[in-house]
């Protein structure tokens, strides 16, 4: 489940990539099982404070979001590119 608060002057390709940005998360969540994702998501966060863009699954998100919102018609395996930052350290 995916929640989020709507903003009326969003447009929808600002939905889109928020859409887009969270199920990199569910991407993310799926490969390393609910209590590593959650583990790692919330040291993550201790270690980079407020600096919620710091945060190395979120600057991955936001990577991939860049990506898409960059070229919405070209295709790629978000899957892949998560595997692919995983195995580099992530």
């Amino acid at each position: 489940t995916i929640v989020v608060v709507g903003d009326a002057n969003q447009t929808i390709r600002d939905w889109y990539a928020l859409l887009f940005h969270e199920l990199v998360h569910v991407v993310q969540y799926s490969i390393l099982g609910l209590d590593l994702f959650i583990d790692r998501y919330l040291h993550a966060f201790a270690v980079v404070g407020s600096e919620y863009e710091q945060n190395e699954f979120e600057r991955e998100a936001y990577t991939l979001q860049s990506r898409f919102q960059s070229a919405p018609a070209v295709s790629f395996s978000v899957k892949a590119e998560v595997l692919r930052r995983n195995r580099a350290g992530f």
